[in-house]
């Protein structure tokens, strides 16, 4: 079937890349198909990929290639500023499948256990999502481009900066009943010897 809508495909190919026409997003839908169909593949040996999950060697080698190839690439190549060439395309392409492992490896780890990270910082959602958006309206943008060693450290300092001031405020507001209430509609936990 991937096989067979590669092939329906290849007109668009012909209209889009031989003859230079980019209306209705020809490209758009020969970019994604990729992934479309590096989705299906994936479902497809689903079972296979569980084995590799459940190995950690393998999984951890999976995460740490994947992150040297996408950091590797992020470092030498601009890739939201070069032209659209096979060569370029294959480059994002190779970018958005290490740096998609990369954050589903972690994710995957994070979230094993009981008492997991994930678990704990899914209690505060809410929260999260009500401030951190105050702390990034008032972080400068900066003038970089997030695929350059400037803007990875410009993200991760913004990233850091923004987690720590989140942190601290929704420690202090939930340490604040009525604060707790107006803020994050949110009663105070009453315990059972009152």
């Amino acid at each position: 079937s991937i096989i067979i809508g590669g092939v329906m495909l290849l007109p668009l190919v012909f209209i889009g890349k031989i003859l230079g026409m980019r209306f209705m997003g020809i490209n758009l839908i020969l970019y994604y198909y990729v992934f479309f169909a590096l989705g299906h593949t994936l479902f497809l040996y689903k079972e296979k990929i569980k084995l590799i999950s459940n190995n950690n060697v393998r999984l951890m080698c999976g995460f740490g290639l994947s992150l040297i190839i996408f950091t590797l690439i992020i470092l030498t190549h601009n890739i939201e500023l070069s032209p659209d060439s096979i060569i370029n395309v294959a480059i994002r392409i190779l970018a958005a499948i290490t740096g998609s492992l990369v954050i589903s490896i972690a994710v995957y780890k994070l979230s094993k256990g009981k008492k997991s990270l994930l678990a704990k910082i899914g209690q505060f959602t809410l929260e999260i999502y009500v401030v951190h958006v105050c702390y990034i309206g008032v972080l400068p943008k900066g003038e970089y481009y997030f695929y350059t060693f400037d803007g990875v450290i410009f993200f991760l300092l913004a990233f850091l900066i923004t987690m720590a001031l989140t942190t601290f405020t929704i420690f202090f507001i939930t340490k604040i009943p009525i604060l707790n209430i107006i803020f994050f509609g949110k009663k105070p936990i009453q315990s059972d010897h009152q």
